[in-house]
């Protein structure tokens, strides 16, 4: 009973709150509070003056059709607009368009070029909206493209320990005007009446850019004359500083700058106490821990929503093409707290696209077991609601790699130190494509040297790649049905090791080293010249009786075995015979010397192994002691290339 009594003074104070922040809101300027919603602004026409909007403001919206005939064919298009819906929906719509009338939105008349349907909508908080259905309208206007600031741009924003307040601007998009030559193609009918649109209404695909053109003006003012961190997305404002007592002066001030222009605010949805804990377009953000997830009310939404569909693909139900495009659209939201949702996604994205593509957006569509593990997983996702990180690493390691048919390669570098590494392709690889390549080469570079990146304590890197499809992929986490397995293990393996990845494309021309090194030649058609090598041996004071990995033309000594069949040789393999009495020279290909350097150490002799130096650095867990070590230079200038190598332009090995 305690736990209980409790709960509900924690809901009374609840409760409270917005009351109290209702009192502390500036009142409506009174001069305002008979004005109709549409005019509003234009009551306010010297205030707007100040600040360079009046033509803006007076102009209004006004049509912006695709040719001049448009308005004409729209005027001989007949359709019916009745409204539909049962008999609350009706009643509820009738109350709102009465209040709507009341405010001065809409007006009754009979100067009614073209009637558009119009009906109640369902809004995130459950309650009806009244939506005006524009889409022949919208057919006849142009089209016009503008950015608006989502979560992520909040994010870039945002610092640790911010304090943010919130407020909203009421009836948004019917506080701009409609104009006369506009206002008789936004009419609609109900109950054998007809009416018109005086404020923007929601439906008309100008709307959005129209309100925020003219809300940007007031933001450019703000942001020339207060010192403070300002992002909107439509409607929804929210105020940034790190001092708690000054953004609730400077809150309460822009608060009375847009009431004076006109701007009527959604009282009880304004937060203006600030806090470093706030919901904002659906996410719940955490300044003083800097990270961001789903509002518990999402997060219900959205497992119910899933379970149903889990339900009806298990029963195989054939649903509507744009129900089931919904769903997929919904789950398109979390990526931003879910960055990598897209590779959950293929199966459905590849089943509304071929059906889309049979039978059009009007068509329907049979559920299937191939996406089941699509929605399990993203309600996988959501149930543990991880929160997302907002802090930006700084890379402290770059990563530079490149592939070709033959092999791979790949650079690490950190301060002044650099390390390379390379390999063939095995033949459990089967790549028909660069793009395959390019991503296989990053996925076997992040899983050879992992401990090496855990070890320098790593917990960002850059990756420069010369392809731009790789770099797409890991950078949005997204990737075609051919590469989405290789882009989704590289993702597995970076959130294994609590690694994140920035991507750079990096011209071709740059990628001198990662190019070279995934083209070396692995075969072993080369050998150190001989004078080189001569030296070499008399600073070792090391002379070995066997060329454990030569041929006939390209062979240090008399004995030799072969990689090939050879009846000179002492053996076609080395790897056959004992090494333990024989005083071996051991210059492997590239792709043998893990296989040589446990046989050294199995067979417990004593040889002198030739290798470049980035193989020893990439190899030296594996190598026995060193007694002696000479540096002979640059493998293109001590190297003595075979007929193969020339022949095909493969690159010397290295150092």
């Amino acid at each position: 009973m305690r736990k209980m009594r409790r709960m509900n003074n924690n809901d009374q104070m609840e409760l409270q709150k917005p009351d109290s922040n209702e009192r502390m809101i500036p009142p409506d300027p009174i001069d305002l509070k008979n004005v109709l919603v549409p005019n509003r602004l234009k009551a306010r026409i010297a205030q707007w003056e100040q600040i360079q909007g009046e033509q803006m403001i007076m102009q209004g919206a006004q049509p912006l059709w695709t040719s001049n005939q448009a308005p004409k064919i729209l005027e001989q298009m007949k359709q019916s607009s009745a409204f539909k819906g049962n008999k609350m929906e009706e009643e509820e719509y009738s109350k709102q368009l009465l209040e709507e009338l009341n405010l001065g939105i809409v007006k009754e008349t009979d100067h009614i070029i073209f009637s558009n349907p119009t009906f109640l909508v369902r809004r995130s908080d459950g309650r009806a909206r009244k939506v005006l259905d524009c889409r022949q309208i919208n057919s006849m206007t142009q089209n016009v493209h503008f950015k608006m600031d989502g979560p992520e741009e909040l994010r870039q924003i945002l610092e640790q320990g911010d304090y943010a307040t919130i407020f909203d601007i009421k009836d948004a998009f019917h506080h701009i005007f409609v104009s006369e030559q506009l206002q008789p193609f936004l009419g609609f009918q109900f109950k054998n009446r007809n009416f018109c649109y005086l404020g923007l209404p929601f439906g008309w695909k100008r709307s959005p850019y129209l309100f925020q053109k003219t809300l940007a003006i007031a933001i450019r003012t703000i942001r020339g004359k207060w010192i403070i961190k300002f992002q909107h997305y439509m409607d929804d404002i929210i105020l940034l500083h790190k001092s708690k007592e000054q953004l609730k002066i400077t809150t309460l001030q822009i608060i009375d700058f847009l009431q004076n222009l006109g701007w009527k605010l959604a009282r009880q949805k304004c937060i203006i106490y600030p806090k470093t804990s706030f919901q904002y377009l659906g996410w719940q953000f955490e300044t003083s821990t800097m990270e961001a997830k789903m509002t518990t009310s999402r997060k219900r939404d959205m497992k119910i929503k899933l379970k149903q569909w889990i339900d009806k693909t298990y029963a195989t139900k054939i649903v509507k093409i744009k129900d089931f495009a919904s769903i997929v659209g919904e789950r398109n939201f979390l990526r931003f707290q879910f960055p990598q949702i897209s590779l959950q996604m293929n199966a459905l994205n590849n089943l509304k696209t071929k059906a889309v593509v049979l039978g059009g957006w009007n068509g329907r569509l049979k559920l299937n077991n191939r996406i089941l593990g699509n929605l399990q997983m993203i309600l996988k996702l959501v149930k543990n609601n991880e929160p997302r990180d907002l802090l930006d690493r700084t890379p402290d390691i770059i990563m530079t790699s490149d592939a070709c048919e033959e092999g791979w390669g790949v650079t690490i570098q950190k301060n002044n130190q650099i390390i390379m590494d390379a390999s063939e392709w095995n033949h459990g690889w089967h790549l028909k494509s660069s793009n395959q390549r390019e991503l296989a080469a990053v996925l076997i570079s992040l899983r050879i040297w992992k401990t090496s990146l855990l070890e320098l304590g790593t917990d960002c890197f850059l990756l420069r790649t010369d392809n731009t499809t790789t770099e797409y992929c890991i950078r949005r986490w997204r990737a075609a049905p051919a590469i989405i397995q290789i882009v989704r293990e590289i993702f597995l393996l970076l959130q294994q090791l609590n690694i994140t990845i920035v991507t750079i494309h990096l011209p071709g021309k740059l990628n001198e080293t990662a190019d070279a090194l995934n083209r070396l030649c692995w075969s072993g058609d080369y050998k150190i010249k001989k004078e080189v090598f001569q030296q070499a041996l008399h600073q070792l004071n090391f002379y070995p009786t066997l060329d454990a990995f030569a041929h006939r033309t390209m062979r240090q000594l008399e004995r030799y075995c072969s990689l090939q069949q050879d009846r000179r040789a002492v053996a076609s393999n080395a790897f056959t015979i004992p090494w333990t009495n024989e005083k071996l020279l051991l210059h492997p290909p590239i792709s043998k010397i893990p296989q040589t350097i446990q046989k050294l150490k199995r067979d417990k002799t004593i040889a002198a192994l030739i290798m470049p130096d980035w193989c020893r650095f990439k190899f030296r867990a594996m190598l026995p002691t060193i007694l002696n070590l000479v540096t002979m230079g640059p493998s293109n200038q001590v190297l003595e290339r075979g007929p193969r190598m020339k022949q095909e332009e493969k690159l010397p090995p290295g150092q």
